[in-house]
């Protein structure tokens, strides 16, 4: 028993270093990347592929100095997420491409919807714009949309328009509140949400948003 209670607390270490080690830190003068792949042990240990659409959008994993990034370019225009990422941090802390179009990026990370957050990254007066939603559901770039849970509360769901800040909150029933969402649809007018229990709820989407 006591062997297995020491092998539990070292793998909870091990875990714990790597979340520690993801730093958000904004880049104020854009640090100088890794040029080669061989010039760095880190880029064995980037979980995930590089997404690359064309040759002025693309997403990327990058490493400077002693960690490792993500790099967004949109129309040509580049961003470093403020994340810095080393060999102990767990994959799915890791962001990455869940849906592109009209030259936004959507990104994800995190394991399942009891943690699911969003990374939407869009351009606006020649700026990348990024958004985070750590409560995310589900996204549409090509209406602009997306609907996550309202902050901490279980009892909200809000669809937003992510550029021009356009929202609106539904309440959920209170036999609903507490379960899992597992999937979310956005499909015509609609929103459909489906829960843990098998059940499913509709909300009528205004034409506004």
């Amino acid at each position: 028993m006591k062997v297995y209670m020491n092998k539990l607390f070292l793998l909870f270490l091990f875990i714990s270093c790597g979340i520690n080690n993801v730093k958000q830190e904004k880049y104020v003068n854009g640090p100088s990347e890794t040029k080669s792949k061989s010039d760095s042990a880190l880029y064995h240990c980037i979980p995930k592929s590089d997404s690359i659409i064309d040759a002025r959008n693309s997403v990327r994993y990058v490493v400077i100095d002693t960690f490792y990034t993500v790099k967004i370019r949109l129309d040509g225009l580049d961003t470093l997420l403020p994340y810095k990422f080393n060999c102990l941090v767990p994959e799915g802390l890791v962001p990455s491409v869940y849906s592109f179009s009209n030259n936004s990026f959507c990104l994800l990370r995190g394991a399942g919807f009891d943690y699911q957050e969003f990374t939407i990254s869009y351009v606006e007066d020649n700026k990348i714009v990024l958004k985070y939603l750590e409560t995310a559901i589900v996204a549409d770039l090509k209406r602009e949309i997306v609907a996550y849970r309202s902050g901490n509360a279980s009892d909200s769901i809000v669809v937003e328009n992510f550029v021009s800040g356009q929202k609106k909150a539904f309440s959920l029933p209170q036999e609903q509140q507490n379960l899992s969402i597992y999937k979310g649809v956005f499909k015509e007018n609609n929103l459909v949400l489906f829960f843990s229990d098998d059940t499913q709820i509709k909300f009528v989407i205004p034409g506004a948003i």
